[in-house]
């Protein structure tokens, strides 16, 4: 397997590690955590928006957002 090299100097967003391995999440819902984590501090959140981006269908994120939440 090969290495991934961490080379971002700019345009990047940081994630805490608890999220990253948290084994209760999907990695689709940390898929979604790292959308909206990613967004400026007063983006506004729409439904249909994240649904939109995350091209899984309605159902689909709707219930990885719940997982979040839960968790």
């Amino acid at each position: 397997m090969g290495k991934l090299r961490k080379k971002f100097k700019n345009n990047f967003t940081q994630v805490p590690n608890f999220i990253i391995k948290d084994e209760r999440l999907s990695y689709r819902a940390k898929g979604i955590y790292l959308h909206l984590i990613s967004k400026p501090d007063d983006w506004t959140y729409y439904m249909q928006e994240i649904i939109k981006s995350a091209k899984d269908g309605r159902d689909s994120t709707r219930n990885w957002i719940k997982e979040l939440e839960k968790y």
